[in-house]
């Protein structure tokens, strides 16, 4: 029985991201993505026409997504939810939006942290961590209206550094879905509501 194409594009997927995840873009062979899963490479191309096009598809919309997230999470909410709920109740539920997406896209946020050298995304974790300082910005110089600007670009790179760090680590360490949530709610916990309440 002849596989279904949607079947077969699926598997080359799958196949591809673990492929780029082990061996980076650079690193990783279309053969034996196409030798993973039964296929050959000609069929391969049938639907991928290049390396490049596989990985842009499985990482670009990643990419966008995490980017929007940074830049834009002020826009989940309108004034009026943002009147009526209290700042903790948005975090968690902020934070729950925060861990799906992780969850979800735990290989392919890896793959451009790690395994992108080689393509438009080289530089992604650096990427986000520069998304990150610029919206941390737009906060710190509403806390420290007084505060000398070069001061709080260095503040709102370190704290953007050590949070993408922090995320990728709690990624990279935690194959067990219980721990990884358990963890990665604590990180956001401690981040966002600071060290003071556990001493």
């Amino acid at each position: 029985m002849q596989r279904l194409k949607e079947e077969i594009k699926n598997a080359i997927i799958d196949s591809a991201k673990e492929e780029f995840f082990n061996n980076g873009f650079n690193g990783a062979s279309m053969r034996k993505i196409a030798l993973n899963i039964g296929i050959t490479v000609g069929n391969l191309y049938r639907y991928f026409k290049n390396k490049e096009e596989l990985f842009y598809y499985i990482t670009a919309p990643v990419y966008e997504m995490i980017k929007s997230f940074i830049l834009n999470h002020n826009d989940i909410y309108d004034e009026s939810v943002l009147n009526t709920k209290n700042f903790n109740e948005l975090l968690d539920e902020f934070t729950g939006l925060f861990i799906i997406s992780i969850k979800q896209y735990k290989i392919e946020i890896l793959i451009l942290a790690n395994g992108a050298e080689g393509t438009d995304y080289a530089n992604a974790k650096n990427d986000f961590i520069g998304f990150l300082a610029d919206h941390a910005m737009t906060h710190f110089v509403k806390y420290y209206p007084d505060e000398d600007i070069c001061v709080l670009k260095i503040l709102a790179k370190a704290f953007s550094s050590s949070f993408i760090e922090g995320i990728l680590e709690i990624i990279r360490k935690n194959d067990d879905e219980l721990i990884f949530k358990n963890v990665l709610e604590k990180y956001l916990d401690i981040v966002f509501k600071g060290y003071l309440p556990l001493i």
